[in-house]
């Protein structure tokens, strides 16, 4: 009986029930860029001219409620500010770990690329 519920199941849907969804769609990772360079060249040119006093937001929170604190993929958005800034970046840096779920990996999506 099992086995026929799991069989309508993938026949409704159109996919293998054990594949998990496509990691790297073009999509997701289109948006994802789009997000990582709105938050670190507008969102947070909006919020330094407002706060004059202060170098760095403490995170993505901090930045006004509607700054995604998140990726397509579930992960928090990572951010550099100051002294945490990658060499040649300059401002503020937002980098999503992307489609694996892992820092420092080649399909990291970072907004000074």
């Amino acid at each position: 009986m099992r086995s026929v519920l799991v069989s309508l199941l993938v026949i409704s849907c159109g996919k293998d029930a054990a594949s998990p969804p496509a990691a790297s769609d073009p999509a997701q990772i289109a948006v994802t860029r789009r997000a990582v360079k709105k938050l670190a060249f507008e969102t947070y040119a909006e919020w330094s001219a407002v706060h004059v006093d202060k170098a760095c937001p403490t995170s993505l929170a901090d930045l006004g409620d509607a700054a995604a604190t998140t990726d397509p993929w579930g992960k928090p958005f990572e951010i550099f500010c100051g002294p945490t800034l990658p060499a040649g970046v300059r401002g503020f840096g937002v980098v999503s770990v992307g489609p694996d779920g892992k820092a420092g990996t080649a399909d990291d999506i970072r907004s000074w690329d």
